[in-house]
């Protein structure tokens, strides 16, 4: 569902993907957080920005840095 996932972020203005999170199932070598990255860049509805930081702390600090008044976050996850 690379597809999919990375078309359901077509109308953000910003995304940032960190590295994925796997409960119980083994690790997929093709699939991969830089993937998805990647997967939104080229589709035809991409949104404005999207990028891989690898830490939940990279994003954190990113997002201090650059959230301005007015913005609206929104975080998913597992």
């Amino acid at each position: 569902l690379l597809a999919e996932f990375a078309a359901a972020f077509a109308d953000a203005d910003h995304v940032i993907v960190v590295d994925i999170f796997r409960s119980r199932e083994a690790p997929d070598p093709t699939l991969s957080a830089e993937a998805i990255v990647r997967s939104m860049l080229q589709g035809a509805n991409a949104p404005r920005e999207a990028r891989y930081i690898p830490t939940l702390a990279g994003a954190a600090d990113a997002l201090v840095a650059e959230l301005k008044y007015g913005d609206v976050l929104l975080t998913l996850g597992a």
